[in-house]
């Protein structure tokens, strides 16, 4: 047994994994081996449910330490989220598979991300709407951060008619469409979910994605050759970026 500590100071005490593998074969024995994994599920949950779904782009200690409890708990995640296929628990496994985005990319797990999100979809029944769309929202920045655009497309335009108003959701459903269309070469598209998207998140509070988006529009106008309207919403892009201290797009905005 060793002793590592959690991201809020509280020491956790990890076990080896022979020791592990006896302790779930005494819970199977005496039956208590579901109960188990549903306790460790509502933990996770209740973990992730106080930070949401993340898209942002990690920095500081705070993000470090997040990074690293996870991948801490990588064995019985995996172990939690198979469970919850096999019980029929696709809801809940879902919930947390979406909310681990960007545990999933930051630690270049992408590829599994997207099979417990395909996997949990396709096996699952009694999945709420918003679970689903959820779901749908992160396969389309999973295959957005993959560079495969047709399949990005098709998730958000998914993710899009499930969240049915709801103006976060629906804001990056728009934005992860808009930048699928711009790679594909559909402009006036693109334009159209771009501002969308900015619409939706300034509802919702989010301008951190909404000056994204607001990047998005001046590459458009920059590319038609409007270098004056591109200056204009890079400016606004900057304000927005550099009041909610986000270095890397403050610098692209400059740029």
């Amino acid at each position: 047994v060793r002793q590592v500590m959690e991201p809020n100071g509280e020491p956790r005490y990890m076990m080896l994994e022979v020791i592990r593998e006896f302790g779930l074969e005494r819970l199977t024995a005496r039956g208590e081996v579901e109960g188990a994994y549903d306790s460790v599920l509502a933990r996770y949950l209740s973990r992730v449910q106080a930070t949401g779904w993340r898209w942002d782009v990690p920095k500081g200690q705070g993000d470090g330490e997040w990074f690293a409890s996870w991948e801490r708990e990588l064995t019985t995640v995996r172990e939690v989220l198979a469970w919850t296929q096999r019980q029929g628990e696709a809801d809940r496994g879902l919930q947390l598979a979406s909310a681990l985005f960007l545990f999933w990319w930051g630690r270049n797990r992408l590829q599994e991300g997207q099979r417990w999100l395909e996997h949990g979809l396709a096996r699952g029944t009694g999945i709420s709407t918003s679970v689903r769309a959820l779901a749908s929202l992160v396969l389309s920045a999973i295959a957005h951060r993959q560079d495969d655009n047709a399949r990005s497309e098709v998730h958000a335009r998914e993710a899009l008619a499930l969240f049915n108003g709801i103006d976060e959701g629906t804001g990056h459903a728009s934005y992860l469409l808009a930048i699928a269309l711009y790679r594909q070469g559909d402009l006036d598209e693109a334009e159209r979910f771009y501002q969308a998207a900015i619409r939706r998140l300034g509802v919702a509070g989010n301008n951190v994605i909404g000056a994204e988006a607001s990047l998005g529009l001046a590459q458009i106008a920059r590319d038609r050759g409007d270098l004056d309207r591109a200056a204009a919403l890079y400016s606004g892009a900057l304000q927005w970026q550099t009041s909610a201290e986000v270095g890397w797009g403050a610098a692209l905005s400059q740029y």
